[in-house]
């Protein structure tokens, strides 16, 4: 079996043009890393519907985006975009559903709903709540049902 699996995939990329590259380097470039560059993310994400990067919402995001830690971060990335992987040339090379898509937040008034993820668009939707206190207790309370499949309302 394991002969199979190496002919197949010689068919997609012969191994001799793998040969320059270590185990780790090989892993980064098949998997993306799980180290979250927070000023790479921040540079490579489009604000949709109002918000700009000056959005006080938006400053807020980031704030809290920069008190979590590397897990926590990588679970905010999971519920925008469906992957805890960042490709390893970084956010600009995010993929969506129809190829290179690049992380966006886009703004809806209605400050009831929790933030809300279009996994195949990388898209956080983000409602432009009054306080920062009422971003990253829905922002957290949101994050804490990553696990529970698709919502639909």
């Amino acid at each position: 079996q394991t002969d199979a699996l190496v002919a197949g995939f010689q068919s997609v990329l012969p191994l001799e043009l793998m040969e320059p590259f270590d185990a780790a380097e090989l892993e980064l470039l098949l998997c993306g890393s799980d180290e979250v560059d927070l000023e790479d993310w921040k540079v490579n994400t489009l604000y949709k519907s109002g918000y700009t990067a000056e959005s006080e919402v938006i400053k807020w995001f980031w704030s809290l985006a920069e008190k979590m830690s590397n897990e926590e971060r990588l679970k905010l990335l999971q519920f925008a975009t469906g992957t805890a992987s960042i490709p390893s040339r970084g956010f600009a090379n995010l993929q969506g559903s129809d190829g290179d898509r690049r992380f966006s937040i886009m703004r809806v008034v209605d400050t009831s709903r929790l933030p809300q993820a279009h996994t195949c668009f990388n898209e956080l939707v983000l409602p432009e709540y009054p306080t920062q206190e009422e971003l990253e207790t829905k922002l957290t309370q949101a994050l804490s049902h990553l696990g529970d499949g698709i919502l639909l309302r």
